[in-house]
């Protein structure tokens, strides 16, 4: 003899919720929320650690721009010194930048030097020998 069993009314069929079909709550009801809290406190730690680092790098770009460019007037003036032109006193850089050229004479000979105003309103200076 085959017994034939029979399917409760609606128990093939899945309800919206976060209840099953016997009134009990779903094991993983409350995993969404436990996910949701440890991506947050997973970009959190991204921020905290990235923006800085990223600041710091955007600022030294900043500094090594406009180092590179006094050092590029510095050479094209020590090209002006070197065949007996004069050099220019202030020059305005592209970075907005405003570059000071000066001569000395020392014990060494001359040397042509670019000040320039770097981060924290320091005063940097590069300077180079003169052949003449």
């Amino acid at each position: 003899m085959k017994m034939i069993s029979r399917k409760r009314a609606g128990a093939g069929r899945r309800r919206c919720g976060s209840r099953n079909g016997e009134g009990r709550r779903r094991p993983d009801a409350g995993s969404v929320y436990a996910e949701l809290l440890l991506s947050f406190f997973v970009w959190l730690v991204i921020v905290i650690y990235v923006v800085p680092a990223f600041m710091h790098i955007t600022v030294m770009r900043k500094e090594l721009l406009i180092r590179n460019e006094a050092s590029r007037l510095l050479n094209a003036q020590v090209l002006r010194a070197n065949k007996g032109l004069p050099v220019e006193e202030r020059i305005a850089g592209d970075s907005g930048t405003v570059f000071i050229t000066v001569i000395e004479e020392g014990p060494e000979g001359r040397r042509v030097c670019v000040k320039y105003e770097a981060r924290k309103e320091r005063e940097e200076r590069i300077c180079e020998k003169v052949r003449r």
